[in-house]
């Protein structure tokens, strides 16, 4: 198993198996978005910043997780954020995600565990939503020391979905 960490973006062509990974996952039950490579590619590049931190983990070569986020206030919903949190100088994990081939492995602790070692260095806080229907990602936050702060309705592409937003303070 390898765990890379990046700074600022992912590289190519780790950047082409997360937009494969991230279309394949975000699909799926129970979100059945709709995701082209384009679309997912955009998502994915809405959080490259100077201060974003991106981790993958492989595993014979083969992306199985990744996850990624960057400083609240520079996240794209930070205006939804600053509803649930009191202040938005923490970090938001923006995108976690495990081949489902690979799901109840353990891989989601993996990259969570890595991800928060490195957003634990510089922020006191880090912040998080989930839909409600995602419960094994509920209950990897809550697992991970994340108190579950608030229940609210969102905007899911074409319908609306409750989501719970989390904040793990270091």
């Amino acid at each position: 198993m390898q765990i890379d960490v990046y700074q600022k973006r992912y590289p190519e062509p780790v950047e082409t198996e997360v937009v494969r990974l991230f279309m394949a996952a975000f699909s799926a039950a129970p979100r059945y978005e709709e995701w082209d490579e384009q679309s997912a590619r955009e998502a994915i590049r809405k959080d490259y910043d100077p201060d974003a931190i991106f981790v993958a983990v492989s595993l014979d070569d083969h992306l199985v997780g990744f996850c990624h986020g960057l400083p609240i206030s520079k996240s794209a919903i930070a205006s939804e954020i600053a509803t649930h949190a009191e202040e938005l100088d923490g970090f938001y994990l923006s995108n976690i995600a495990v081949d489902e081939t690979m799901i109840a492995q353990g891989f989601g602790k993996i990259l969570l565990d890595a991800f928060l070692e490195e957003v634990e260095k510089t922020y006191a806080t880090c912040v998080a939503r989930a839909r409600e229907d995602a419960l094994a990602v509920r209950s990897l936050f809550r697992n991970k020391g994340f108190s579950e702060q608030g229940r609210y309705q969102a905007a899911v592409g074409s319908s609306i979905a409750w989501r719970y937003f989390y904040v793990k303070r270091f």
